[in-house]
């Protein structure tokens, strides 16, 4: 399935019936400049997705999160970045999806994609 947005077409997934928005086709539609790590180096960020991620990931690696955030709160903390599949990896999220290939990218679950489009294009 997909949307179009300022003549791009935003590709939605389906993951265990949910739908995921592409991340990657958001920022394309709108400031194209931005990289989805941009966004989830901020704190704001990573407190929104563990928000998510509690209500709706039983298996969430909290021990890998507090370590993550230990990092971010480090002296120099302002060169904190990690990608998606990092995350994913790390913490077992299950609220972000990183895949390879033709049709790849960086897709958020639809409460997820919400808050990124505010942060791509936060005058909409």
């Amino acid at each position: 399935m997909k949307f179009e947005v300022n003549d791009i077409d935003i590709r939605v997934i389906d993951r265990g019936g949910e739908d995921y928005f592409s991340l990657t086709n958001m920022i394309k539609a709108g400031w194209k400049n931005l990289r989805v790590s941009d966004w989830l180096r901020t704190k704001g960020t990573i407190e929104k997705l563990v928000a998510w991620e509690c209500g709706n990931n039983k298996n969430f690696n909290w021990g890998e999160f507090a370590a993550i955030m230990v990092w971010m709160r480090k002296p120099g903390s302002k060169n904190f970045k990690m990608g998606v599949k990092d995350w994913v990896k790390r913490t077992g999220a299950t609220g972000l999806i990183a895949s390879p290939g033709r049709y790849g990218g960086t897709y958020g679950h639809r409460d997820i994609a919400i808050d990124f489009a505010d942060w791509v294009d936060p005058l909409n």
